[in-house]
């Protein structure tokens, strides 16, 4: 039940991603002004900190090869590139129990790293010609400024989710107690018959 939660999760954020990228169109060429939306990054990282090594390495490949098809080309570089982020803040910040400006801080920096080492493969594959304080100024600080409310906004969310996750897993448990306990139950009746 976790996987379909944290699945619809992901697609409400891509869903986001879709919205937001269409209100604010970001520059194909990567030459003007842009903020580049990161719903779903954000929602990857606040679950692939919850799940384990291998779980965690699928997720992030696959989100990020479906994400590469965004920029126009197919590239399991980026899929590689979305692991070693979420590789990175697992490793860099282990404890899943943090405040909301620890988060927001966390979140910053990985979308930082990514952007930071998208543009590195972009400019060694040659699709981009910007320096890299024109990238900076141009895409790296619009885009963390720009997603500071989105961070807030996918971090009240998982919030919520893993809070109904608890719900449904401790009404879960209720019903398997009192499952149990009627068929003990049971079976002392029968043993007194």
């Amino acid at each position: 039940m976790t996987y379909r939660i944290n699945f619809l999760f992901l697609f409400i954020a891509e869903l986001l991603d879709v919205l937001f990228g269409t209100l604010f169109p970001s520059d194909l060429l990567k030459m003007s002004t842009s903020i580049i939306f990161q719903f779903q990054f954000i929602a990857l990282i606040l679950i692939g900190r919850k799940l384990n090594k291998f779980d965690d390495f699928i997720l992030a490949f696959i989100l990020g090869c479906y994400n590469s098809l965004h920029l126009g080309y197919f590239s399991f570089v980026i899929g590689l590139i979305y692991w070693v982020v979420l590789y990175l803040v697992k490793q860099i910040f282990p404890n899943g129990n943090e405040s909301l400006i620890e988060y927001v801080i966390i979140l910053l920096l990985a979308i930082f790293i990514k952007e930071g080492m998208l543009y590195g493969y972009m400019l060694y594959s040659s699709r981009t010609k910007l320096e890299f304080i024109n990238w900076l100024v141009r895409r790296g600080i619009p885009t963390l400024i720009g997603n500071i409310i989105p961070i807030i906004i996918m971090i009240i969310g998982f919030d919520f989710k893993e809070a109904y996750i608890l719900r449904k897993e401790k009404a879960q448990k209720i019903n398997e107690s009192l499952f149990f306990k009627g068929v003990e139950v049971n079976m002392k009746n029968k043993k007194r018959i």
